[in-house]
């Protein structure tokens, strides 16, 4: 992904995410070690339960949904899980819902469909993505010529042929594109007239508008993956603060369907929920000295 604000977005939202540790709740009550379901916290498979969940949050962000495919026992409670590649299934073109793996009809006790909050990035973001590779392309090639635009001008008529033209053409492109300071020879009868020169941070603010869309689009704070409002409407009072609206406002939008499919009488029993420990992002590490001394 060439995308740097999609880059960054990813790893805050996705990263984050996967690093949260899913339990199984009674109502307001965690469960006890004992009756936690081992598919939330380990694997048999190489792929980890931290892994598992951060390529899910990669398919919801860019797609819109993905697929785990589990195991049950024999009282028919879910033993282990992992994530299905996108390229292993798909939705079949007849009525656009049922899903195929590995082009056949699947048990749906057999699969966890989960559905993200919006539409995937590759979908409503297709544009803002080609335009900031485009944007990325055209600002390194300004920055190997700032002056892409010379003219080679004949002031007398019919003194050069156009294979001579052509020698001469060649020959100024591969000086202009020298790694160091360059010396041409302009001869006689022809006048060489640069361009006006480009410079790279006039594509900073086209830069910072693509910014600004993703972080629409991907429902985050636009200063998170670098994108800049000219007035801030929100103002954070301290690092406490800072955290807890990034909990509630951004990664809840994505991490509240998951919890939510887990949840469900096929994956859980009737009566649990699945939740995720958010102990560790909202605490903050308090000073090592909080002595107060008296003079």
């Amino acid at each position: 992904m060439l995308c740097g604000p999609v880059v960054k977005g990813r790893a805050l939202i996705a990263g984050t995410i996967s690093r949260l540790p899913l339990y199984a709740a009674r109502g307001e009550e965690q469960l006890s070690q004992k009756e936690q379901p081992t598919f939330l916290y380990r694997s048999n498979t190489a792929m980890g339960p931290r892994l598992r969940l951060l390529l899910t949050m990669d398919d919801l962000l860019f797609y819109g949904d993905s697929l785990w495919a589990v195991e049950r026992g024999a009282a028919g409670q879910i033993v282990d899980a992992y994530r299905v590649d996108r390229s292993r299934w798909y939705y079949d073109t007849n009525d656009g819902t049922t899903i195929l793996l590995d082009g056949k009809d699947v048990d749906s006790r057999k699969i966890i469909h989960f559905i993200g909050p919006q539409e995937g990035l590759l979908d409503i973001a297709g544009i803002e993505i080609r335009s900031y590779i485009d944007l990325l392309k055209v600002r390194a090639a300004r920055l190997r010529n700032p002056a892409p635009a010379t003219r080679l001008v004949e002031t007398q008529e019919q003194r050069y042929t156009p294979e001579e033209l052509d020698i001469l053409l060649d020959g100024y492109k591969t000086n202009h594109k020298a790694d160091s300071d360059s010396v041409v020879h302009v001869p006689f009868g022809l006048n060489l007239e640069e361009g006006a020169t480009q410079t790279v941070e006039m594509f900073d603010g086209q830069a910072n508008q693509l910014a600004l869309a993703f972080a629409e689009k991907m429902s985050i704070e636009p200063e998170l993956i670098g994108g800049a409002l000219d007035v801030s409407s929100i103002e954070y009072q301290n690092q406490q603060g800072k955290r807890s609206w990034f909990i509630d406002m951004n990664l809840a939008y994505w991490l509240d369907p998951i919890l939510e499919t887990l949840s469900k009488d096929n994956v859980v029993p009737k009566g649990q929920s699945v939740r995720a420990d958010l102990s560790g992002l909202v605490a903050l590490p308090q000073p090592e000295n909080t002595e107060v001394r008296e003079d």
